[in-house]
C-alpha cells in the first residue's frame, strides 16, 4: 500500500496551507516515485471542524496548520495519535505559543519563513523515515501473527505422554518451526527445525521449508509417511529451488510408536536429547546432512530403547542452548538438562516455561539474539 499523507486544513479559510505539489516536492524520492507515492490520491485533506471522525482516517504522516487564533487547532493537537509522525506548520507570530502547546509531544515544527520550503523538505524527510519505520514494524508484527497462526496452537493430547512446546522468535518473525502429526494408529511424528539466520529473511524461507514438511507429513497415507523419504524429498526440493539463493536449515523428525513405546528419529544436522528417569542422558544425534547442501544427501533412521515413566525428550533449536552472556558464556546443554532435572515433578508445560525463563535470565539484559523453540515430551 502506498504511503498516505493527511493534511488537516484550518477552519479559518484565510490561513494558508501548503499545497499538494509542494508536499510532493518536499517528500523523499522513495515516497514520490510511481512505485511509492505517485499521485494526489496519496494526499487526503480534512478540515479541523470535521475531524471528529479522525480515528477512521488511516495515514502514515500528518501535516497540520497551527494557529493560536483557531481554538480547533489547539484541541486537535491533543487528539492526534502519538504513534503517527506529525508536522505542524506555524507562522512566526505563533511560534512560541505552538512550542508551549506541543510540549511533551513528538512533533516536528516548521516555521513559515524565507527558508520554509527547505525546512519543510528536511522535516518531511525525518518524519517520513519515522513513518516508514512505524509501518515496517506494523507489517512485521502482522507477519509474526500470521506466522504464529501457521504453527500448532497447542500440542496433541495423548495417553501416556505429557507434551508442551514454546516458540519464541528473536524478532517479530523467526526462522524456527515445529509441528505434530498424529497418525490413525496413534503414532506421532514430532517435527522441529531451524532455518539459518533470523528475522524477515529467515521467516520467509522458513515458510517454504515448513510447507514442504507439512505437505509430506500430513497429506501422505499413513503407510507412506516415511520420515526418511520426507526428509529426502524436502532436501531435494530446497536444493533445486534455491540454487541461486542458498538456504540451509536443520530439522528433525522424531517418531513415537505407541505399540512399542520406542522413539525413532531422522535428523538433518539436528540433534535432540533423551533424559532418562535414572539420570542417564542419550544424545539423539543427526543422521544426515543439513538441508539444502546438496540434492543427493542421504538420511538414515535410528531407534531408542522403549521409554519408561519419567523419561523426558527435549527437541530444541540451537537458540536455546546458545543463549549467551556477553558473547562469552553459552547457556549450553548442561544447563538445559540440569533445569529439566530440577523440575522433574512439574508438568511438561511448566518445566519448559522454567527452562526458557532460565535461558532468558542467563543472558540478562541483552536482547535475544536468536530464535528459541523447543518441544518437551515426558513419558508418564
Amino acid at each position: 500500500m502506498n504511503p498516505r499523507v493527511l493534511v488537516i486544513e484550518p477552519t479559518r479559510s484565510e490561513t494558508a496551507v501548503v499545497d499538494d505539489e509542494t508536499i510532493r516536492d518536499c517528500l523523499p524520492r522513495s515516497w514520490s516515485t510511481p512505485a511509492g507515492f505517485g499521485s494526489t490520491a496519496g494526499i487526503r485533506r480534512h478540515r479541523l471542524d470535521s475531524m471528529e471522525t479522525f480515528h477512521r482516517v488511516g495515514c502514515d504522516l500528518i501535516i497540520l496548520q497551527y494557529s493560536h487564533q483557531d481554538d480547533s487547532s489547539v484541541g486537535m493537537l491533543q487528539r492526534l495519535p502519538a504513534e503517527v509522525p506529525i508536522v505542524v506548520l506555524v507562522n512566526e507570530d505563533d511560534r512560541r505559543t505552538a512550542e508551549a502547546a506541543l510540549t511533551g509531544r513528538e512533533i516536528e515544527l516548521v516555521v513559515r519563513s524565507d527558508r520554509f520550503q527547505d525546512d519543510l523538505r528536511t522535516t518531511l524527510s525525518r518524519a517520513s523515515a519515522r513513518a516508514q519505520i512505524r509501518r515496517n514494524n506494523k507489517d512485521l508484527a502482522r507477519a509474526g501473527l500470521v506466522q504464529q497462526a501457521q504453527l500448532p496452537a497447542s500440542p496433541p493430547v495423548v495417553k501416556n505422554l505429557d507434551i508442551a512446546h514454546r516458540w519464541s522468535p528473536s524478532d517479530e518473525v523467526g526462522g524456527d518451526f515445529l509441528d505434530y502429526v498424529v497418525l490413525n494408529d496413534g503414532t506421532i511424528h514430532f517435527l522441529i527445525g531451524d532455518v539459518t539466520g533470523h528475522g524477515l529473511n529467515a521467516s520467509l524461507r522458513m515458510c517454504e521449508v515448513y510447507a514442504y514438511f507439512r505437505a509430506f507429513l500430513r497429506f501422505s497415507p499413513d503407510s507412506e509417511t516415511d520420515p526418511i523419504e520426507v526428509m529426502t524429498r524436502t532436501n531435494r526440493l530446497l536444493s533445486e529451488s534455491l540454487s541461486e539463493i542458498p538456504l540451509l536449515a536443520t530439522a528433525m523428525i522424531l517418531t513415537w510408536d505407541p505399540a512399542t513405546d520406542s522413539v525413532s528419529w531422522v535428523g538433518a544436522g539436528h540433534q535432540c536429547y533423551l533424559l532418562r528417569e535414572s539420570g542417564a542422558v542419550e544424545i539423539l544425534e543427526s543422521t544426515g546432512p543439513i538441508l539444502g547442501c546438496t540434492e543427493h544427501s542421504q538420511y538414515t533412521r535410528l531407534t531408542t530403547n522403549p521409554l519408561q515413566n519419567g523419561d523426558v525428550l527435549l527437541l530444541a533449536t540451537d537458540g536455546l542452548a546458545e543463549s549467551c552472556r556477553e558473547r562469552v558464556r553459552l547457556f549450553g546443554r548442561e544447563r538445559m538438562l540440569a533445569s529439566l532435572r530440577r523440575h522433574a515433578e512439574l508438568s511438561a508445560d511448566d518445566a519448559l516455561e522454567r527452562l526458557f525463563n532460565e535461558a532468558r535470565n542467563f543472558h540478562g539484559k541483552k536482547e535475544q539474539e536468536d530464535d528459541m523453540t523447543a518441544i518437551l515430551v515426558r513419558r508418564r
